[in-house]
């Protein structure tokens, strides 16, 4: 009996070591005809690489501490915190499992052509403009456990162009500049509501709930406050004022203190958004050493050339230079897209947002899909 017993202990000891350190992480499916499909995706499905002729990338995505890519097949990926659902898989929400190290495939998205992701919610824009988000939704006072929602349809959008998130609030600009905004996951508390009497050519990430900034087509920039009770009124874009020096923009970036613009002169202006300063009585500052700018992101400016260059994110982070770029995101970590689809990111990594297996912060590296 003694000995029967140690020899199935010595067994089990012995398939665990032939499984390997990913055996608990991506469990092979069973080929048996008789086994009934599981109603939870197959680890290894979510974690499978793409086709190498679809591992190119299309767009980029970094919020919070999580980041998200589109590929050249149109799946969505991200990596980094799933603490309120921002990967988007149909697993439940446990203190065990707050982060993804490696790229996981975002359930129920197909055909992306952008995404962006923020704190507690992703989103991608699909087929006919359409807009499937993902998340977790958390009572007001933070009692309840959040429940996880897997990607779904936001409304009945169509024809949007441009995706701008904050937590639990999201805008769609549509290709005739106008505005569509919702609240909760997907729209599920407020649905998808015109915005009256504004226009936008960009749409700035909406940062706190609370500030928000657009760029009209003419390059004027404009910030305000976001107010999520005025959604469903229409009117939750509200004392927009006009950006001293903004004129010209490119484009815009509003981070949790800072925007920057890249103005029709090459060069980034930056304003520090004070409190006790009311917003259009702020003063720009121009980055020094850059020129010819068409794209701002964090502390990132992209040059029409493809050059990359990031200041700091603190006095001993070191500025980053990359060159052949031709997408960014970027805030206290960053990712950058290549002119051959390869991705590369760097920055802050204690939730895995930079899909190099670890948690330690690092320069920049290409991830491996």
């Amino acid at each position: 009996m003694w000995r029967l017993l140690l020899v199935s202990v010595v067994a089990l000891a012995v398939g665990a070591c032939e499984a390997g350190p990913d055996a608990d992480r991506a469990p092979a499916a069973s080929t048996s005809s008789s086994t009934k499909p599981s109603a939870l995706p197959v680890y290894g499905a979510r974690f499978a690489p793409p086709k190498e002729d679809q591992r190119k990338a299309i767009a980029i995505a970094v919020g919070g501490a999580t980041s998200c890519a589109v590929l050249a097949d149109g799946s969505v990926w991200c990596w980094g915190s799933d603490a309120r659902g921002e990967i988007g898989w149909d697993m439940p929400l446990t203190h065990n499992e707050p982060s993804r190290v490696l790229p996981t495939r975002v359930d129920g998205v197909s055909g992306a052509t952008d995404v962006a992701v923020t704190r507690g919610q992703g989103c991608a824009i699909v087929a006919e403009g359409a807009v499937r988000c993902w998340g977790a939704t958390t009572s007001p006072e933070g009692f309840v456990p959040p429940e996880r929602v897997l990607a779904r349809d936001v409304g009945s959008l169509r024809g949007v162009a441009k995706l701008a998130l904050g937590e639990g609030v999201g805008c769609a600009l549509l290709a005739d500049d106008s505005i569509r905004c919702w609240a909760g996951v997907a729209g599920l508390e407020t649905p998808p509501t015109a915005v009256r009497d504004v226009s936008a050519a960009q749409l700035s990430t909406i940062v706190d709930r609370d500030h928000v900034c657009l760029r009209g087509r003419d390059g004027s920039v404009q910030c305000g406050r976001f107010d999520r009770a005025q959604i469903a009124a229409g009117a939750p874009l509200r004392d927009l004022v006009a950006m001293r020096g903004g004129r010209g923009a490119r484009d815009i970036s509003l981070g949790r203190s800072r925007l920057c613009a890249a103005r029709s002169e090459g060069d980034v202006a930056c304003w520090t958004i004070d409190p006790k300063v009311a917003l259009g009585d702020l003063e720009p500052v121009v980055r020094p050493g850059l020129t010819d700018v068409v794209e701002v992101s964090g502390t990132c400016a992209r040059s029409a050339r493809g050059s990359l260059r990031c200041a700091g994110t603190s006095p001993a982070a070191p500025e980053i230079a990359l060159e052949e770029i031709a997408r960014i995101s970027a805030n206290a970590h960053g990712c950058a897209i290549d002119t051959r689809g390869a991705v590369s990111c760097w920055g802050e990594n204690g939730w895995g947002q930079l899909a190099n297996g670890r948690r330690t912060a690092s320069p920049p590296a290409s991830i491996s899909w």
